[in-house]
């Protein structure tokens, strides 16, 4: 039986790279989008990262930051525009649609592409050309991880997160093994430089399972279930 391979379509820092899209003057600059009403940050440009916290409300942004490191570092602040990030997000997903006749959308800025049936010589070279058709049609940056199920594809764009050399397109499909639910092993090839830059909180379950490690766990690893699209859906609230 052919091996599934799938792909996750991930939009990088997607609030912010939608209001960027639109302004060739915000690409080089720090930015972060503000929730309704402006109550905290929940979305930020990598840049901003190291001095803003994801979620931090924006009265303790203004006493502790404004003054100093939004001026010094020419910050650029954003309210939510969420018809904006509807429209793109359909547009991304009508792009990601040329690329897989089987497509689900798990979020407003992620979606599942199956590439099984594909006949596709090298993986990698597929995934950096949806992220280029992607970036031409949208304006927006993307990762692509691919794996042969959904948690490894979600594993695989986590590591993307803290390991360029990937390029934006980790391929997982043939260097893990997964632990199943009944404890059985399906023993693979894995790399320790696939998991060893990534920062210690990173390491989840799913991803010391990726790695081989066994850790006492109550429920059975599952797939990665289908979520809402709608912007204003509270579990994608923030959108690093």
């Amino acid at each position: 039986m052919k091996k599934n391979i799938l792909a996750l379509i991930d939009v990088n820092n997607f609030y912010v790279s939608c209001e960027k899209a639109f302004s060739g003057a915000l690409q080089s600059k720090p930015t972060i989008v503000l929730s309704n009403n402006d109550g905290c940050v929940v979305a930020r440009s990598n840049d901003v990262k190291q001095w803003i916290k994801m979620g931090q409300p924006v009265f303790e942004v203004e006493d502790i930051i404004v003054e100093d490191i939004i001026k010094e570092h020419d910050i650029q602040v954003f309210s939510s525009n969420y018809t904006l990030y509807a429209t793109m997000s359909d547009r991304t997903m009508r792009v990601l649609s040329q690329f897989s006749p089987t497509l689900e959308v798990y979020s407003i800025d992620e979606a599942f592409a199956d590439l099984t049936t594909h006949a596709i010589d090298d993986l990698t070279e597929y995934g950096k050309m949806i992220k280029a058709r992607v970036l031409q049609y949208t304006g927006l940056p993307v990762s692509v991880g691919i794996a042969s199920t959904k948690c490894l594809c979600k594993i695989a764009n986590e590591l993307v997160k803290y390991d360029p050399s990937y390029e934006g397109v980790p391929d997982l499909s043939t260097t893990v093994t997964v632990i199943g639910s009944s404890g059985r092993r399906e023993r693979g090839v894995v790399r320790k430089q696939d998991l060893q830059d990534t920062r210690p909180d990173a390491l989840s379950t799913p991803a010391l399972i990726a790695a081989g490690h066994r850790r006492p766990r109550t429920e059975p690893l599952r797939q990665c279930a289908p979520r809402g699209t709608g912007a204003h859906d509270p579990e994608h609230a923030l959108h690093d």
